[in-house]
């Protein structure tokens, strides 16, 4: 017997761990670990002395944080879809180039926000209100019909907001 006969998998199986690592793939990795380095600063200089339990609640919350973040990054690619696809710089690098639909973009970000949210209400209440307000804030700042993206000066504030409560969130 062959070793991929052991397996019993079938060609959606297939299908669906190739979907998995497309959208996998989506999460613009290089700016999700650029903005880790706020509330990681934050829990660094909340944690006094180093012990195993806390680096333990470190390590969740920066997997949280991490989860967090790619969410709100893939929101706003999701929302973002019809100018990124014409715009020269972006286009090359769409989901939809990678053959991800939109509703599986939108749905796998939901499952970020849940997942992350679910991580941080592991660590404490306060950490969890701090990240569902910064998730809050992504869905004003992208979501179609609410979206501040386009407004004058309310990006900035968004912006300013989003990174007192990211510090706060570590620490």
């Amino acid at each position: 017997m062959k070793d991929h006969e052991s397996l019993n998998l079938s060609y959606s199986d297939v299908g669906a761990v190739r979907s998995a690592w497309r959208l996998l793939g989506c999460i613009r990795l290089k700016e999700v670990l650029v903005l880790q380095g706020t509330p990681v600063m934050g829990m660094v200089l909340s944690m006094r002395s180093p012990t195993f339990d806390r680096l333990a609640v470190g390590a969740l919350f920066c997997l949280a944080n991490f989860l967090l973040v790619a969410h709100v990054w893939m929101l706003n690619d999701w929302a973002d879809i019809q100018s990124d696809a014409l715009d020269r710089n972006k286009a090359w690098e769409v989901f939809l180039r990678k053959g991800i639909d939109p509703l599986s973009m939108l749905w796998f970000s939901m499952a970020l926000l849940v997942t992350g949210l679910s991580l941080f209400a592991c660590i404490s209440r306060q950490t969890l209100m701090i990240a569902s307000g910064i998730a809050g804030l992504g869905f004003i700042y992208s979501y179609p019909g609410v979206r501040l993206y386009g407004l004058v000066l309310a990006p900035s504030a968004t912006h300013i907001i989003v990174e007192l409560r990211r510090v706060l969130c570590g620490y």
